[in-house]
């Protein structure tokens, strides 16, 4: 059985249909395009909260349409809020995943928000991201760097539909993605603006013999 979001993910276009997420490739900082994906889904996931989450909304947001996809131009104002105040970049790795949730705990104390963020990695974080998934919580899930092979880039494929067995529609390695279902076998995640699926098995290989535990894992939030 798949646990998911119940409602749309927030990210960038028109009033009645955008991207699932942001896409930092459509981004017009050079900076936030090649390493943004720390901001861009630490940006989401409290637009989500601010939207959905009971207690969670932010005066971060005062002056933003209240509308779940935004204007390229409003979107980018935001996310240069979440990366100055919250979740800064260094070129070229980016943020890590303590930083990141880091990030996120002064955003809450910030606003006073009932939350509070932690990085959880090993085995059984795939249990605390099927827990939040179940209230209405996103994940951020972190794809950590090969660390495994002077030679080769290995990559994660990621997949338009749960189930297809051919090329992936993209690949990944060094990310963050957010993740919004899952069941037995299948990760839904949005990234670059876009829905994928990433075959559980596949990411666990990836992170025990390419990477290690403590870059694969999640930003978990618990009530505070």
């Amino acid at each position: 059985m798949e646990t998911v979001l119940r409602h749309p993910y927030p990210g960038i276009g028109k009033a009645s249909f955008g991207t699932s997420g942001g896409d930092q490739r459509r981004l017009s900082s050079a900076v936030l395009r090649r390493c943004g994906c720390g901001p861009v889904a630490a940006l989401d996931l409290v637009r989500y909260l601010h939207f959905y989450c009971p207690g969670c909304e932010s005066s971060f947001f005062d002056g933003i349409p209240r509308e779940i996809w935004l204007p390229l131009p409003v979107y980018e104002l935001c996310l240069s809020r979440m990366s100055r105040r919250f979740v800064p970049v260094i070129p070229p790795v980016g943020t890590n995943p303590p930083a990141l949730a880091a990030g996120l705990n002064r955003y809450f104390r910030s606003y006073d928000l009932p939350l509070r963020a932690f990085w959880q990695f090993g085995s059984d974080f795939e249990k605390q991201a099927e827990k939040m998934l179940a209230h209405d919580l996103p994940v951020i899930l972190s794809i950590g760097r090969p660390v495994k092979s002077l030679l080769r880039n290995p990559k994660l494929g990621l997949y338009a539909a749960p189930g297809f067995t051919g090329y992936p529609a993209a690949t990944v390695n060094s990310h963050f993605l957010t993740l919004l279902g899952m069941d037995d076998q299948w990760l839904q995640v949005a990234s670059w603006g876009r829905r994928y699926w990433l075959q559980r098995q596949e990411f666990t290989r990836y992170r025990k013999a390419e990477s290690v535990s403590f870059l694969c894992g999640i930003v978990a939030l618990q009530e505070k």
